[in-house]
């Protein structure tokens, strides 16, 4: 101990559990200043900033910047304290919501992926599905206009109510244009989750598994299969189609096994 009640920065820093190099980074940008110099610019520091330091490992352990912690510091009253905390309090819940969010699209990934590898495609099938949550596009576009361009500005939307990047999205075909056979009418492009408004209603879907190689790709000759297996099996759209991409670019290196799913909801004839 350099002089009773004063500690070396060495010394201080083994007995806080900081590093030297972050005490001397402490002290340059005013977070925490050695109590005294010493003629030989040593740093000491006293032993009620042992208390002090503590309380900014704490702010910090709380997930606080070294910013709000610089501000916090000079300024501590309960009130201010209070208020800091409360500001905290609703970063880390928006933090976890997001944090769910993320977890929840990961799931429903791993789900998809899970109940489509085995899929011997074309398949065409049917399926009891319940309602699923979905958000769609405030903007839509004709379907040659479904392209990359689109794609990626369905995404910025996406983003901006805080959807993440990992949600698997899909492709609508409005059912009067299918009923009419005009696959280049206006759709819409949708996210799989529990932040939408929309949803696919439950009840009976016709479905129809292709491979695809391309996002991108001319659907036109899927939907208009599609279309051939409803009237068939004796079936009626009583809904939209719905296009979605189990297998693709994330979960399957070879663009010849990428798998589209088309399905719309029906009732028989």
């Amino acid at each position: 101990m350099a002089q009773d009640g004063m500690f070396t920065i060495s010394e201080f820093a083994e007995l806080s559990g900081i590093t030297r190099s972050n005490l001397l980074y402490y002290d340059a940008i005013g977070i925490l200043k050695p109590a005294y110099r010493a003629g030989n610019n040593y740093r000491l520091y006293s032993s009620r900033q042992l208390e002090l330091i503590n309380a900014i490992l704490s702010l910090r352990s709380m997930g606080l910047s070294l910013d709000a912690v610089r501000e916090h510091i000079p300024n501590r009253t309960p009130e201010n304290t209070l208020d800091l905390f409360e500001t905290q309090i609703k970063a880390l819940s928006a933090k976890i919501d997001d944090l769910l969010q993320l977890r929840e699209s990961i799931e429903k990934r791993a789900e998809t992926i899970r109940l489509h590898k085995d899929i011997k495609a074309p398949l065409f099938t049917i399926e009891v599905r319940s309602t699923e949550t979905i958000f769609i596009g405030r903007l839509c576009a004709s379907a040659p206009n479904l392209d990359v361009a689109y794609f990626h500005s369905f995404l910025k939307q996406c983003r901006e109510v805080g959807i993440s990047h990992a949600t698997q999205i899909g492709q609508i075909v409005f059912m009067e244009s299918a009923l009419a056979g005009s696959w280049d009418a206006a759709g819409c492009m949708y996210a799989k989750t529990n932040k939408g408004s929309d949803n696919i209603e439950e009840g009976m879907f016709a479905v129809l598994f292709e491979l695809s190689q391309d996002y991108f790709d001319d659907n036109h000759a899927y939907y208009e299969k599609f279309m051939r297996h409803v009237s068939k099996n004796s079936l009626e759209l009583r809904g939209n189609i719905y296009i979605e991409y189990p297998l693709d670019e994330m979960s399957e290196n070879d663009p010849k096994k990428h798998l589209v799913k088309i399905f719309s909801p029906v009732r028989q004839r």
